[in-house]
């Protein structure tokens, strides 16, 4: 009661930390008659939701083109590998943690380390590991853009010659969707992802 329209929007935990985040208040400014809906979840849940109807716009790493929704890249994740102890030389042993970026991150991941038995944690978002690693040390891939406080304050040291991981990421929305809000949400979401590592 008292909006014109809810605007649902959901993204990865990933992409809401440090960028998406952005968003919020610049909605609430520009389109103060709307109700806004923040989710979180991954791609198979996003994806759902948005084919449902029940989402507006979903932000992820790795869409699937369904008829009806649109997809358009926005910027290209760059994922460092970073450690707590720069002296340490074997950085995939027991204080890795491995965070589950998704299928394409998996994929790069085990090309890029065969020999790699698996780690001996694994958590599903960016902030839940690097405070892992910040509280019990470690290493593990992490996006630069969340990494560089961090990198600054000398409290976590990037490996030098470390592979590196680029991830894509995308916005999905219903392309036939005619509401002012859509156009608005989705501008602003495109101007942030011109400088997503300092996204205001």
């Amino acid at each position: 009661a008292g909006f014109e329209y809810t605007l649902t929007v959901g993204a990865r935990f990933g992409l809401w930390d440090g960028f998406l985040i952005h968003m919020l208040p610049r909605l609430q400014d520009e389109l103060p008659n709307i109700a806004v809906h923040a989710e979180m979840g991954f791609e198979p849940d996003l994806m759902q939701s948005l084919i449902d109807g029940r989402m507006d716009i979903g932000l992820m790493f790795t869409p699937q083109n369904r008829p009806g929704l649109r997809v358009e890249h926005l910027f290209d994740e760059l994922l460092v590998l970073v450690t707590s102890d720069p002296t340490e030389q074997r950085f995939l042993d027991n204080g890795y943690v491995y965070v589950d970026w998704g299928p394409e991150f998996y994929a790069k991941h085990r090309a890029s380390f065969p020999e790699f038995s698996g780690p001996a944690m694994t958590v599903g978002i960016g902030w839940l590991g690097i405070a892992q690693i910040l509280n019990c040390g470690g290493s593990g891939y992490f996006p630069l853009r969340l990494l560089q406080p961090y990198l600054d304050a000398k409290k976590l040291f990037a490996v030098n010659g470390a592979e590196e991981f680029t991830l894509p990421a995308y916005m999905v929305y219903n392309n036939a969707l005619e509401e002012r809000s859509i156009d608005v949400a989705t501008q602003i979401v495109r101007e942030l992802a011109q400088h997503p590592e300092t996204a205001t």
